[in-house]
C-alpha cells in the first residue's frame, strides 16, 4: 500500500472516530476565533501531514529500527525550536539527551547499513 493511501485512509478513520467522541462528550468543535484555526491547521500541517505522514513514507526506505530511533529527536527538537520562537531556555540536560540520542542514532544508522558481498577472486585455468 502507497503512504498516500494508508495516509489517506488512516487519517480519515481516526478524524471520524475523534469527531464521534468530541460529539459523545459535548466538545466544542467549531465557534474558534481565526488564531485557533491557524493553530488547528499548522497542527495539522506541519506535525500530522509532514511529519508523520513523512515517518510512515520512510519505513520503507530506511527500516522500522531507523525510524523509531528517529523519532527520539522530536522531543529535543521541540525544545530547541522552543528556544528559537518563544526565547525558552534549553537545559543542560535536553543538550545531553540530544547527544546521546545523536550518538545512538548513527549508531543505529550504521548498523543497518547492509555489508557489501565478499569479492571472490577468479581462479585462472
Amino acid at each position: 500500500m502507497s503512504t498516500g493511501a494508508y495516509a489517506s485512509v488512516c487519517y480519515a478513520v481516526t478524524s471520524l472516530v475523534l469527531l464521534a467522541i468530541c460529539l459523545l462528550a459535548g466538545e466544542r468543535i467549531w465557534g474558534f476565533d481565526a488564531w485557533g484555526w491557524f493553530g488547528i491547521v499548522a497542527l495539522t500541517v506541519c506535525s500530522q501531514l509532514l511529519g508523520h505522514t513523512a515517518l510512515n513514507h520512510l519505513l520503507s526506505i530506511l527500516g522500522p529500527l531507523t525510524v523509531s530511533t528517529l523519532i527520539l529527536l522530536e522531543i529535543p527538537g521541540a525544545a530547541f525550536i522552543a528556544a528559537l520562537m518563544i526565547g525558552q531556555l534549553v537545559p543542560a540536560g535536553t543538550i545531553l539527551g540530544l547527544i546521546v540520542i545523536l550518538g545512538g542514532l548513527v549508531l543505529v544508522v550504521r548498523g543497518q547499513a547492509k555489508p557489501e558481498p565478499p569479492t571472490v577472486p577468479l581462479e585462472s585455468p
